[in-house]
């Protein structure tokens, strides 16, 4: 009688086709066009009285930047001595940032996490994209004694 043949689709994990084909990939001279919007026309972001607010984009890529460590002599949450800059991978493959780590006794802000933010647009080497997405994080687990430690807490 009829054809019981199920229609083929590409492997994504689905019986349904995907409902967004998946792009093809920009050029390595351009920066990846970020979900908000595209290369020529970034998302526009406003000043407000919290400071620059950018559009959170429909599809996040996110990278974690360690930006203080009490563990680390010279990168400690209170260090000055330092003036961090992205490299062009982390510039290039992501829109949003999470800046690690805030300590949660002090929840003080790194001097290292205001440098960093404060590039933002700036087009300055290792500066923050304008239409990135910059989230400060607070840890629990901020330092690698302390990850020893749960890992070593949490063994069967």
């Amino acid at each position: 009688m009829g054809d019981n043949k199920k229609p083929e689709y590409p492997p994504h994990g689905g019986t349904t086709p995907p409902k967004n084909p998946v792009p093809a990939p920009a050029p390595p001279t351009q920066r990846p066009p970020s979900v908000g919007g595209s290369v020529d026309a970034p998302p526009s972001s406003t000043l407000g009285p919290r400071g620059v607010f950018v559009p959170w984009p429909k599809k996040v890529l996110g990278l974690y930047v360690l930006l203080a460590d009490d563990d680390e002599e010279g990168f400690e949450s209170e260090s000055d001595s330092w003036t961090p800059e992205l490299f062009e991978w982390q510039q290039q493959g992501s829109n949003v940032l999470f800046f690690t780590f805030i300590h949660p006794e002090t929840m003080d802000i790194p001097p290292a996490f205001q440098k960093l933010a404060k590039t933002r647009g700036t087009n300055a080497p290792g500066a923050v994209p304008s239409d990135t997405v910059i989230i400060f994080a607070i840890g629990e687990l901020y330092s690698i004694s302390n990850l020893q430690a749960t890992f070593l807490f949490h063994r069967p």
